[in-house]
């Protein structure tokens, strides 16, 4: 349940509808505002089944166009995310990958083969919305409506205050769900003496992700289907979608202050001119600037060695000094996933490590001068294409990731240029950006090592201008 503030600004209640051309409705096939991106488990090839699809409000977004949530639920028993949602504007899907999930053009399962349309409430009831979202168990007569909301989710946390979208919909109106029960449905259970039926009075709270502020249409993930399949419906022409009047955010050149960097972009060499003059590796041996320098977890006589995922040379057009970047990343990331990765930048006098500290009992941080430790697998090495970037600047004339600038900035795996961040903004001060990795770029997920996966992980390796510090930040 709910348990953190309403914002009424970020609340939409929905009522049945009889119009045939609603945006909202649950039910039937999905109305693709872009082309079909039905969402498949990579576990068991399972098309996920299609609940319903809503239109979000032009205030809660940045885009420039029209975006559709198109809600799906699970049925495949090894994954156990039992929602997903799927975002999407007339040109392309938000979401970012994730290692659980494809994307396929067919024609999947829907939970009823008839639409029951809704239209937005010119104005909601708070006290509905409070008694559905934050009551533990519904009054007798109390009758649930469908409800879209954003709230802060991890509100236990005030560094990481991300948003998310709830969708609450009445179990009448999804009578197909099968064995997934509804929200309230267990606290009523709590204080009934006998397995209560479901009824009109409970309803599912499904929360989704990720955060639309943070997403812009530039990026699309599609992959095609690898089996034959239906043709897709045939989406509704532009005519028929809702428009609004609203404005949207626009980037004016002319009024921003604007800074530009190279930044290059890392792939597989193409050729035997690019594997002579490689820019990073993947895998294999790092070959040092300095001395060698391993990172481990040590207690008393114990060694735990990092594992050596890969090494980038990065430039800098003020000082013409060679500088490498090692990236490691600890086995036992996944229990500890906020301590596992560390980078060391050396040149060929020094070697400075990032922010680390070992919060394993009794275990400290050691380097050790080897070249022997585990690796991400064979040595895999990478080129780079460059490209130009820009951002704003804010008034203190930093990159201004708030931006709507930034939002264009390439996530992919690169070297320099500025940070293409896929959840809030984390830069440090007075920093900049030496190497970004994508975990969905091929050179890691074509890597041999049973289990490391750094799945839709995003790692941004900053250097400090006004101090040595090197700092490492991860986004998922």
């Amino acid at each position: 349940m709910l348990r953190t503030a309403i914002d009424t600004n970020k609340v939409v209640t929905f009522s049945p509808s009889t119009s045939h051309d609603s945006p909202h409705f649950l039910g039937g096939q999905p109305k693709w505002l872009w082309q079909a991106t039905w969402p498949v488990t990579t576990f068991s090839n399972c098309p996920m089944t299609f609940i319903g699809q809503i239109t979000i409000p032009r205030t809660w977004h940045r885009c420039q166009s029209d975006v559709i949530a198109f809600l799906f639920y699970n049925n495949d028993p090894q994954v156990n995310n039992e929602y997903y949602i799927i975002y999407q504007t007339s040109c392309s899907m938000l979401n970012s990958p994730v290692w659980y999930v494809d994307y396929q053009q067919l024609n999947g399962p829907c939970f009823s083969n008839t639409r029951q349309m809704f239209t937005a409430d010119a104005l909601p009831c708070m006290e509905q919305v409070a008694q559905q979202l934050q009551a533990n168990t519904p009054k007798q007569d109390f009758l649930p409506q469908l409800i879209l909301t954003r709230t802060l989710a991890s509100a236990h946390d005030e560094y990481k205050q991300y948003y998310q979208d709830i969708l609450s919909i009445p179990a009448q109106y999804l009578p197909g769900l099968g064995n997934y029960a509804p929200t309230n449905y267990f606290d009523d259970l709590l204080d009934s003496d006998s397995r209560p039926t479901i009824d009109a009075r409970y309803w599912y709270d499904i929360y989704t992700h990720p955060r639309i502020d943070n997403l812009v249409d530039i990026c699309s993930y599609l992959r095609p289907s690898p089996q034959p399949h239906d043709e897709p419906t045939l989406l509704p022409s532009q005519s028929e979608l809702p428009t609004t009047d609203e404005p949207t955010s626009e980037v004016d050149d002319a009024s921003c202050h604007w800074e530009y960097r190279q930044a290059g972009l890392l792939h597989s060499t193409d050729s035997d001119t690019e594997s002579q003059n490689p820019r990073a590796q993947f895998g294999g041996r790092p070959k040092w600037l300095h001395k060698a320098a391993w990172p481990a977890l040590s207690i008393d006589d114990a060694h735990i060695p990092f594992t050596f995922i890969m090494q980038c040379d990065v430039h800098d057009r003020e000082d013409t000094t060679p500088k490498r970047v090692f990236l490691f990343l600890h086995e036992n990331y996944l229990d500890d996933f906020d301590n596992g990765l560390i980078a060391l930048v050396q040149t060929p006098d020094t070697s400075v490590p990032s922010n680390y500290e070992a919060t394993w009992l009794g275990y400290q941080l050691t380097w050790h001068d080897t070249d022997d430790g585990p690796s991400l697998g064979s040595e895999k090495l990478v080129c780079s294409t460059y490209i130009e970037e820009r951002i704003a600047l804010t008034d203190e004339d930093r990159p201004d990731y708030d931006h709507p600038s930034a939002y264009k900035l390439s996530q992919a795996s690169k070297i320099a240029g500025y940070a293409g961040f896929i959840q809030q903004p984390q830069a440090p001060k007075h920093a900049r950006l030496l190497l970004q990795i994508d975990g969905n770029s091929e050179v890691i997920s074509n890597a041999s090592h049973p289990s490391i996966t750094l799945g839709d992980m995003v790692i941004y390796i900053f250097e400090c201008l006004d101090s040595d510090e090197v700092v490492v930040i991860w986004q998922c």
